[in-house]
């Protein structure tokens, strides 16, 4: 990634999209993603693509990570890494909490939170994707 980028705290249009292209491929392969947005981290000024699925539950971490990896192989142009990315169970703390102010359809869109507070939480920065409400999870 993009050492630059990491320092202003901007997410450039190359990281955006590479996270859609990582979650189109992700899809293709019929890994479910309900969840998946950049996440800014002010304390350490990274951004992570945070890739939420039911899988993570049921298979574990490790086999999500497996599928991701494998994505990310595929890409002609890898601008992610491994380590820019966070798979995590679809019911993690902070899914749950932006499902509280906004929900998606399948298709990928391109929400931009920016100094949010949602249920007292500040949102930093963050680019979402996808965020399906539980009962629409693929």
């Amino acid at each position: 990634m993009d050492k630059a980028v990491l320092v202003t705290g901007s997410l450039s249009p190359d990281m955006v999209e590479a996270g859609a292209n990582v979650i189109r491929l992700l899809d293709q392969s019929k890994f479910p993603v309900d969840a998946a947005f950049w996440f800014y981290l002010p304390d350490s000024a990274q951004w992570r693509l945070v890739l939420a699925s039911p899988k993570v539950a049921t298979s574990g971490p490790k086999h999500a990570y497996g599928q991701v990896q494998s994505v990310l192989a595929q890409m002609p142009d890898p601008r992610l890494s491994l380590a820019d990315v966070a798979v995590v169970d679809s019911d993690d703390p902070l899914v749950v909490l932006l499902r509280r102010l906004i929900r998606t359809e399948m298709e990928i869109s391109g929400i931009r939170l920016t100094r949010s507070t949602v249920n007292g939480v500040l949102i930093e920065d963050a680019h979402i994707y996808r965020l399906l409400g539980a009962a629409d999870s693929p």
